[in-house]
């Protein structure tokens, strides 16, 4: 690596090669006193702060103040704004959800405000088997209400830095009350299938961030206006914010930590849709696709898999679209597909006028509902009637 100093010009009269070196390294120990990042200026990259132009190590654009150098610019928790959600009035939600949720963030910011409502628990935990539209529903009735929710997903509740996951909570706690303070809307944090992250199951063995994520959520529920924002519980490091309902979703909470869970912290509630309830919603997801007959095809539909929960009505309408993308395939042809998908994006030899919103064909009729369900159904039965791993690991 080449070595350029930022010292000035070697001079004739003596120790001038010495007092420029001087300089330097007084620029450079200024410069890590001022860096007030967790590195605390001692990283290399960091030294470069001194005036040291080195391109191959720094690049030319964001310098010292590089991801690799300062960590500013990774992700970060962010506001969800649903905008994968075109039309939400288009999708039913059913009415006990959508009350549970609002009593859930109005009872939490009614006490905020200074209501006489008892202890309220911060967490709701919505839960019930797989498929059955919780965090759907969750996100649509965020949608509905105003809410915009900071999301957190089980896969974020470990990391192989010990701690993170508890002050990854707490950032994001703190997003959440800022923006309802800045905003004046609610907000809410929402932490997807926390079992999964978080939960204990046979044989496992615990973490430290198990345990931590844990006590996290165990202290913000009795501290929910004061959160730690620094590397020790003391006072100072304390923030003072808003109360943010939390709404957690699980398939088992019986896994999680019993003081958890308990009545004061968390208000359990378990989620299991009538078949009136996913015909409601099914009807709703089908309403306007070409050859759909209406609630009459959903009803029979729900009713000719009736052990099925809401997510498989969404692969069987998925399915129904298949013979319109193999139609597609045909006519552009598999030597051009490549281009044709990604190349309206701006890359060459696509259509820059193309879009997929212009593909049509896709059958929605019931005998192409029960034709795709009873398909999907006879993969699931294969899955469990096989089940190669029995022989793969019966010794």
């Amino acid at each position: 690596m080449r070595a350029v100093a930022a010292a000035s010009p070697v001079v004739s009269r003596p120790g001038g090669v010495r007092s420029g070196r001087l300089r330097s390294r007084v620029v450079a120990a200024r410069a890590r006193e001022e860096r007030t990042d967790a590195l605390g200026g001692q990283d290399y990259i960091l030294s470069q702060a001194s005036g040291v132009r080195e391109e191959l190590f720094k690049g030319s654009i964001l310098g010292v103040d590089a991801d690799v150098a300062t960590g500013d610019l990774r992700a970060r928790g962010e506001i969800k704004q649903f905008g994968d959600i075109k039309d939400h009035a288009s999708y039913h939600i059913p009415d006990r959800f959508l009350d549970r949720f609002a009593t859930h963030i109005a009872k939490n910011l009614l006490i905020d405000g200074g209501a006489n409502l008892g202890s309220v628990p911060l967490i709701l935990c919505v839960w019930g088997g797989k498929g059955c539209g919780k965090s759907f529903n969750l996100e649509l009735c965020c949608k509905r209400l105003g809410v915009f929710p900071v999301v957190v997903s089980a896969g974020e509740l470990e990391d192989p830095t010990a701690g993170e996951p508890g002050a990854m909570l707490r950032r994001r706690y703190l997003t959440a009350g800022k923006h309802m303070s800045a905003s004046g809307a609610p907000t809410c944090v929402i932490v997807n299938d926390v079992d999964a992250g978080v939960g204990r199951f046979k044989d496992d063995k615990a973490t430290v961030n198990n345990q931590i994520a844990q006590a996290t959520l165990m202290n913000l529920c009795d501290e929910p206006n004061r959160v730690s924002v620094g590397g020790e519980w003391r006072s100072d490091d304390r923030a003072h914010c808003p109360r943010v309902p939390i709404v957690v979703t699980a398939n088992d909470p019986s896994v999680l930590y019993a003081p958890l869970t308990r009545n004061g912290r968390t208000d359990l509630w378990m989620w299991e849709p009538t078949r009136g309830e996913i015909t409601k919603m099914v009807h709703d997801a089908l309403d306007g696709a070409p050859g759909y007959g209406g609630e009459s095809d959903a009803l029979e539909l729900v009713n000719a898999f009736p052990s099925q929960p809401l997510d498989f009505f969404g692969a069987v309408r998925s399915r129904c679209a298949d013979d319109a993308v193999r139609r597609f395939i045909a006519r552009v042809g598999l030597e051009n597909l490549g281009a044709t998908l990604c190349g309206h994006r701006g890359r060459e030899g696509g259509d820059p006028g193309w879009s997929a919103s212009t593909l049509t064909g896709m059958d929605a009729s019931l005998r192409s509902l029960l034709e795709a369900g009873a398909e999907i159904a006879r993969e699931q039965q294969n899955v469990m009637d096989v089940a190669l791993s029995r022989e793969y690991v019966a010794n």
